[in-house]
């Protein structure tokens, strides 16, 4: 960095630091050498990218609460910028990354001008799911996405093997059907109805008083990194997913070490609602694993008492087994901050004697074979509001 850049009244401590791999000749991480007659710009960027993401060549530097200081030349791009500074992993050289700002999102196209002073972190666009791949044709496309969705799904939950074929068939029924009817189409069948957002207030509130209960779990296992969402249910307990402590621990151990990785690499927080999280808002939980239900994929773990405020947890009160309809689901999707989304629901109950029915009507032909809920939210028309004419 140019002395004249340098914040005024700053000093600097060098230290030298050993790489992964020193011996190699081509090793050297080093930045830009370049001069510009142009008005510098200095930010700063979190070591740590979102989501526990790791955005830089030196592990070393890769550690929560450490922040890069960064500068560049008025008229830069952010792209630009980052490219030449040395530090970061190649995802610099593609467009599929972005800067963030509690809920400010700043593209790498933009000027550096606008970044002067300000802390952001980095998001890198995870890669798609196998079954969200993009094929070339269409018919491609839907045998492959609706064979590796299946797999997946059956996988999960064993008692679906059996509906599996009749839901295939079905649905290549249905999309023969309806080749020639556009998406745009059916959305605007009683658009009005359909997309109708109308939440109580007293439903807001109870939201609001829900999420509290919401956590996020982060863990580094020797640099196996990840995040997850959980609940507290009662007094330091909270429940998780089975499969997010698999992919805790990793592959081979032996069951008898997982409470000490639990405990050591862990830590719970149930304030993550913008970025950055605060620290001291972090709870670390103890070295214990002793209920958990693979089939049913749940897990228990238990906090450690700090001192720290604990939220209610949501044991008192337990929904009724013949809930049904519109219902919320509070969590961290994608490792992002805590947000609620809508979800569809009918009971056990209900779905058999709709079956029962289904069959009945099937054999006097008076009904198609099966039945779905269509669901419209504010993110139906995403491919639509973009273009030229369109009121959204």
């Amino acid at each position: 960095m140019p002395l004249r850049c340098f914040p005024q009244g700053s000093h600097v401590v060098i230290t030298f630091s050993k790489t992964e791999s020193e011996e190699k000749e081509d090793n050297e991480v080093c930045g830009r050498f370049d001069q510009s007659s142009a008005e510098c710009v200095v930010f700063y960027i979190h070591a740590v990218g979102n989501g526990e993401q790791r955005i830089l060549r030196c592990r070393e530097l890769h550690e929560e609460g450490t922040k890069l200081c960064v500068y560049g030349f008025k008229g830069e791009t952010i792209k630009s910028t980052l490219q030449k500074d040395g530090r970061f992993l190649s995802f610099v050289e593609s467009d599929h990354w972005k800067l963030i700002t509690n809920d400010t999102i700043v593209a790498n196209s933009q000027p550096v001008d606008v970044l002067e002073g300000k802390l952001f972190q980095i998001d890198v666009e995870r890669k798609k799911s196998p079954w969200k791949a993009v094929a070339t044709k269409k018919s491609d496309l839907e045998d492959r996405n609706f064979t590796i969705l299946k797999e997946y799904i059956v996988n999960l939950y064993p008692t679906l093997k059996r509906q599996r074929e009749e839901l295939r068939t079905y649905i290549k029924e249905e999309s023969e059907k309806r080749e020639n009817t556009s998406l745009l189409k059916a959305h605007r069948e009683n658009f009005r109805k359909l997309t109708q957002s109308s939440i109580p207030g007293k439903v807001l509130k109870l939201l609001s008083q829900l999420s509290d209960s919401v956590g996020f779990i982060v863990w580094n296992n020797n640099g196996n990194r990840g995040s997850a969402t959980c609940f507290l249910f009662k007094g330091l307990y909270i429940f998780t997913c089975r499969h997010v402590i698999d992919d805790v621990v990793g592959e081979g151990i032996e069951p008898s070490k997982w409470a000490d990785i639990i405990g050591q690499c862990i830590r719970v927080t149930f304030d993550f609602q913008v970025f950055p999280v605060k620290e001291d808002s972090y709870h670390f939980v103890e070295p214990w694993f002793e209920v958990s239900d693979v089939t049913l994929d749940y897990a228990v773990l238990k906090l450690k008492e700090r001192g720290q405020h604990i939220p209610t947890g949501l044991g008192n009160g337990t929904p009724s087994e013949s809930l049904s309809g519109f219902l919320f689901m509070i969590g961290h999707p994608d490792g992002k901050y805590k947000v609620v989304d809508g979800c569809t629901v009918i009971n056990e109950n209900k779905q058999r004697r709709e079956c029962e029915d289904i069959r009945g009507r099937e054999a006097d032909g008076s009904r198609d074979p099966m039945q779905y809920i269509y669901m419209y939210t504010q993110r139906s028309f995403q491919e639509k509001v973009h273009e030229p004419g369109v009121v959204a």
